[in-house]
């Protein structure tokens, strides 16, 4: 699967349980969560709620890559590929730090 579908289908899960009342990422029009634009970005301008959730579910890892994606409802979210235990993986989340699921 490509790195949309997956997200798509990590917000649109999150959004099924009902992570928060405007959703996931903030916005209240669920209906539409595909990344607009992907774009990489220094750890260092990640804001900071997302670095300490990260950091607190991820103490271990090391994070080789972050990027923030804007989503066509308007709403930000954050990816960060890292690895842990020698494998590479992804956690994403939005701008307050709450994790997608399913990732």
């Amino acid at each position: 699967m490509n790195r949309k579908t997956i997200l798509s289908l990590a917000v649109t899960a999150c959004l099924a349980v009902g992570c928060s009342e405007g959703g996931m990422f903030g916005s209240k029009d669920k209906s539409d969560t595909s990344v607009k634009n992907h774009q990489t970005i220094a750890t260092s301008e990640l804001p900071d709620n997302v670095m300490r959730s990260f950091k607190a579910d991820h103490p271990s890892a090391t994070i080789e890559k972050a990027a923030r994606q804007k989503i066509s409802n308007g709403a930000t979210g954050y990816r960060i590929t890292y690895t842990s235990d020698g494998r590479l993986e992804t956690a994403e989340s939005n701008q307050q730090g709450q994790r997608a699921t399913g990732m």
